[in-house]
């Protein structure tokens, strides 16, 4: 019993590791795209980006 709790602890991290890293390497494509674009981001927007990226994790 004890192994398959430790399994299933165990996916679910690797689940959520995986979503990290998916939403990390997303964030950096968009910033790449903005910076190809040179476009400035202002205070407002960067929070709601930070905001929205917070709310996801």
């Amino acid at each position: 019993m004890q192994s398959i709790v430790l399994f299933v602890r165990n996916i679910k991290v690797c689940l959520s590791m995986f979503k990290f890293i998916v939403i990390l390497s997303f964030t950096l494509y968009l910033l790449k795209i903005q910076d190809v674009e040179n476009k400035i981001i202002s205070n407002k927007e960067s929070r709601n980006y930070l905001r929205l990226l917070l709310f996801i994790i």
